[in-house]
């Protein structure tokens, strides 16, 4: 999913990785903890549940486990 959007996007910066596969690659370190303080925050983030589960009770979980 991620190669599909904009070159330009900050969701095409980064897919997985961890400090060995990041030290290969010089100042990956540092943008991904630039990326993480701009982006990562539960402010500007938002949940989408797909189920096959009645509308009521999506609705008591996803307000149980993320409200």
């Amino acid at each position: 999913m991620r190669k599909t959007c904009k070159p330009d996007h900050p969701f095409n910066k980064f897919g997985c990785g961890n400090l060995k596969t990041l030290g290969d690659t010089p100042g990956a370190r540092n943008d991904l903890i630039e990326f993480h303080k701009k982006y990562y925050s539960s402010s500007i983030m938002c949940l989408c549940i797909l189920s096959n589960h009645p509308m009521d009770v999506m609705e008591k979980w996803s307000k149980k486990y993320f409200e």
